[in-house]
């Protein structure tokens, strides 16, 4: 047992020779016999009695030095470290498994109370207790604790599965594989080579790609992978006994281009001016994707009458034709078809090409030749774009009269207006027989002479 600085406790004869002196001596005595008796109290309790384990918190493995070092505390009665104390404390095992050895320094001097164990290791693992010895103190022992194998790789795992694709074609995202060690941990140690191949496929195709990765930190990325033929596949990972099987996955057959679709459709517009948004054709694949890597010609034509002005022919960018610029003069219900080759056309919906504004007016009924002056008849003129479109939204007023008339025939001039692109002039009359010629004005549209007839 450590020695306090006093040898032994003050015995009866002493305490009553102080007691005596101190009432001999008075009250400063009395005060300083307290003194000494509170610092012998301190003194002896500051003397080590035990020692103590410290709290392993690590998991311990065999072989390995045992991570935070093992400690032992030197105490006194009070369960406080005597920081004075440099006394040397041994540690041995108490029980463990057949033949299992602890291994390093077993003997450490304390320092400030507290002796640190930095070499220990357990030669094997298993279930162990340590005790702790220091001279007379009590012995220490500590609880139980196991003590694991050393980690090592056991299993392989597909931690990221391989996705469905087209044959040929690279995987969308990567394969990856961990090392796992007996514990279920990610094994980091070495650089081991792992291996892909096909662990079952039910149409014989082959994997492409780089196949053999070497892991770093125990994860190993296989990128750019593909498989030559559609199918249904597993994959293996190999890393030399160890394997590892992904979950199915599905190989569709390569994407061919078949067919084409509209991608935008054709909007209704006004006679002579261009499509918008454009037009856009896609050309896909049997399962209906866009097949991004064509760069065949797509053409287009309407279905049945007009004719499309613009850009009619387009070359696939990135799976798809633009048509900038398409317009049609003559107004109506349209569909356009688009072709490429021997892909399945498309059509597209309906739509309409609407007239422009009126520019002329043009005769449509006149009088026929050799009727009779007597009667009476209806004169028809139209309202026409540009184009020579009818305006059916203009209703503006057109004026009817003679441009040329027999002799002393009496004089025209009628007004009405035009109700959907059309000025119909019921029942004008002729004064005499003869050759006619009539005229329609409207403001500053171009007039409009008709052909010549003849009365009877």
């Amino acid at each position: 047992m450590r020695r306090s600085i006093f040898r032994s406790r003050p015995n009866a004869v002493d305490t009553a020779t102080r007691m005596q002196d101190r009432r001999r001596a008075g009250k400063p005595a009395d005060q300083l016999l307290s003194h000494i008796e509170n610092l012998e109290s301190r003194m002896l309790l500051s003397a080590a009695t035990q020692v103590v384990f410290g709290v392993q918190t690590s998991p311990v493995f065999a072989g390995n030095v045992v991570s935070p070092a093992v400690t032992v505390a030197v105490e006194d009665s009070g369960s406080h470290i005597v920081t004075t104390d440099e006394s040397n404390v041994t540690v041995a095992i108490v029980s463990g498994p057949t033949g299992g050895k602890l291994l390093g320094t077993l003997t450490v001097k304390a320092e400030h109370g507290v002796a640190t164990f930095g070499t220990l290791s357990f030669s094997k693992p298993g279930t162990y207790t340590l005790k702790a010895v220091d001279g007379a103190l009590s012995v220490a022992t500590s609880s139980h604790f196991v003590v694991r194998a050393d980690p090592v790789a056991t299993t392989l795992v597909f931690s990221q599965q391989p996705p469905s694709n087209g044959a040929g074609t690279a995987l969308p995202s990567a394969v990856v594989v961990h090392i796992l060690d007996q514990y279920g941990h990610v094994f980091t140690t070495g650089h081991p080579v792992i291996s892909l191949r096909i662990g079952s496929s039910s149409s014989g195709g082959n994997l492409l790609g780089v196949v053999g990765r070497t892991a770093t930190n125990g994860v190993v990325t296989f990128s750019n992978l593909s498989m030559t033929k559609e199918g249904t596949y597993t994959l293996e990972a190999v890393d030399g006994s160890l394997t590892a099987k992904s979950k199915s996955f599905t190989v569709t057959a390569p994407s061919v281009a078949t067919s084409l679709t509209f991608l935008q459709e054709p909007t209704n517009v006004t006679a002579g001016h261009s499509i918008a948004p454009a037009v856009k054709v896609e050309v896909k694949d049997q399962y209906g994707h866009v097949v991004a890597n064509d760069r065949s010609v797509v053409k287009l034509k309407i279905v049945a009458g007009g004719v499309v002005k613009g850009t009619v022919t387009a070359v696939v960018k990135n799976g798809i034709a633009t048509f900038a610029g398409l317009d049609l003069t003559i107004s109506g219900t349209y569909t356009l078809i688009a072709t490429d080759g021997a892909l399945k056309a498309a059509t597209s919906s309906h739509f309409v090409v609407a007239p422009g504004i009126g520019t002329h007016l043009a005769f449509t009924q006149i009088p026929a030749n050799n009727s009779s002056h007597t009667g009476t008849f209806t004169i028809k003129v139209e309202v026409l774009d540009k184009f020579g479109n009818m305006a059916t939204a203009d209703t503006s007023k057109v004026t009817l009269s003679f441009a040329s008339v027999p002799t002393g025939a009496t004089a025209l001039r009628v007004s009405t207006s035009a109700v959907g692109g059309i000025a119909e002039f019921a029942h004008v009359t002729f004064s005499k027989p003869g050759r006619y010629l009539l005229k329609a004005s409207d403001g500053a549209l171009l007039m409009a002479t008709s052909n010549g007839f003849t009365l009877a």
